[in-house]
Protein backbone atom coordinates (compact mmCIF):
# COMPACT_ATOMS: atom_id res chain seq x y z
CA UNK A 1 0.00 0.00 0.00
CA UNK A 2 1.46 3.38 -0.99
CA UNK A 3 0.91 6.56 0.94
CA UNK A 4 2.66 9.92 0.96
CA UNK A 5 2.22 12.22 -2.03
CA UNK A 6 -0.12 9.79 -3.82
CA UNK A 7 -2.52 9.91 -0.87
CA UNK A 8 -2.33 13.71 -0.79
CA UNK A 9 -2.97 13.92 -4.56
CA UNK A 10 -5.99 11.65 -4.20
CA UNK A 11 -7.35 13.77 -1.33
CA UNK A 12 -6.89 16.92 -3.39
CA UNK A 13 -8.67 15.36 -6.38
CA UNK A 14 -11.58 14.14 -4.26
CA UNK A 15 -11.88 17.56 -2.61
CA UNK A 16 -11.94 19.21 -6.04
CA UNK A 17 -14.69 16.86 -7.22
CA UNK A 18 -16.75 17.38 -4.07
CA UNK A 19 -16.56 21.18 -4.17
CA UNK A 20 -16.80 21.91 -7.88
CA UNK A 21 -19.73 24.12 -8.82
CA UNK A 22 -22.63 22.33 -10.45
CA UNK A 23 -25.14 24.15 -12.62
CA UNK A 24 -28.41 24.39 -10.75
CA UNK A 25 -29.82 27.30 -12.72
CA UNK A 26 -31.32 24.94 -15.30
CA UNK A 27 -33.42 23.02 -12.79
CA UNK A 28 -37.15 23.63 -12.53
CA UNK A 29 -38.07 25.56 -9.38
CA UNK A 30 -34.68 27.26 -8.92
CA UNK A 31 -34.64 31.04 -8.78
CA UNK A 32 -31.37 32.93 -9.24
CA UNK A 33 -31.05 36.55 -8.17
CA UNK A 34 -30.74 38.76 -11.22
CA UNK A 35 -31.20 42.12 -9.53
CA UNK A 36 -31.63 43.50 -6.06
CA UNK A 37 -35.33 44.18 -6.16
CA UNK A 38 -38.36 42.93 -4.26
CA UNK A 39 -40.20 39.95 -5.66
CA UNK A 40 -43.97 40.02 -5.77
CA UNK A 41 -45.49 36.83 -4.32
CA UNK A 42 -48.00 36.83 -7.19
CA UNK A 43 -45.10 36.58 -9.65
CA UNK A 44 -43.57 33.64 -7.78
CA UNK A 45 -46.81 31.71 -7.34
CA UNK A 46 -49.32 32.38 -10.13
CA UNK A 47 -52.81 31.57 -8.92
CA UNK A 48 -51.86 32.67 -5.44
CA UNK A 49 -51.87 31.01 -2.07
CA UNK A 50 -53.37 32.61 1.00
CA UNK A 51 -50.41 31.61 3.20
CA UNK A 52 -46.70 32.01 2.48
CA UNK A 53 -43.55 30.96 4.31
CA UNK A 54 -39.90 31.98 4.00
CA UNK A 55 -37.08 29.69 5.13
CA UNK A 56 -33.41 30.68 5.29
CA UNK A 57 -31.04 27.72 5.09
CA UNK A 58 -33.49 25.10 3.89
CA UNK A 59 -31.04 22.21 4.06
CA UNK A 60 -32.25 19.04 2.38
CA UNK A 61 -35.86 20.26 2.15
CA UNK A 62 -37.47 17.83 4.60
CA UNK A 63 -39.21 20.48 6.70
CA UNK A 64 -40.48 22.52 3.76
CA UNK A 65 -41.88 19.49 1.95
CA UNK A 66 -43.54 18.17 5.10
CA UNK A 67 -45.20 21.54 5.79
CA UNK A 68 -46.36 21.84 2.17
CA UNK A 69 -47.74 18.31 2.24
CA UNK A 70 -49.74 19.04 5.40
CA UNK A 71 -51.15 22.42 4.28
CA UNK A 72 -52.43 22.76 0.67
CA UNK A 73 -52.96 26.54 1.12
CA UNK A 74 -49.27 27.17 1.86
CA UNK A 75 -46.59 28.42 -0.56
CA UNK A 76 -42.93 28.24 0.44
CA UNK A 77 -39.78 30.17 -0.54
CA UNK A 78 -36.59 28.52 0.71
CA UNK A 79 -33.03 29.81 0.49
CA UNK A 80 -30.08 27.41 0.29
CA UNK A 81 -26.62 27.95 -1.19
CA UNK A 82 -25.43 24.34 -1.54
CA UNK A 83 -26.36 22.80 -4.87
CA UNK A 84 -26.59 19.21 -3.61
CA UNK A 85 -29.14 20.30 -1.03
CA UNK A 86 -31.11 22.21 -3.66
CA UNK A 87 -31.30 19.11 -5.82
CA UNK A 88 -32.41 17.02 -2.86
CA UNK A 89 -35.14 19.49 -1.94
CA UNK A 90 -36.38 19.54 -5.54
CA UNK A 91 -36.50 15.73 -5.69
CA UNK A 92 -38.40 15.56 -2.41
CA UNK A 93 -40.89 18.20 -3.53
CA UNK A 94 -41.42 16.52 -6.89
CA UNK A 95 -42.02 13.11 -5.27
CA UNK A 96 -44.44 14.64 -2.75
CA UNK A 97 -46.34 16.53 -5.47
CA UNK A 98 -45.74 19.97 -3.93
CA UNK A 99 -43.18 21.40 -6.37
CA UNK A 100 -45.62 23.98 -7.77
CA UNK A 101 -45.80 25.59 -4.30
CA UNK A 102 -42.05 25.59 -3.57
CA UNK A 103 -39.44 28.05 -4.83
CA UNK A 104 -35.75 27.68 -4.04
Amino acid sequence: MRFGTDKFALQQRLWHLATRPRPVHKLEGILLPTALCPLAPEALFPGGSPKRALELGSGWGEYAVECLREDPDLSWVAFEIKSDRLRSALRRARRAGVLERLRL
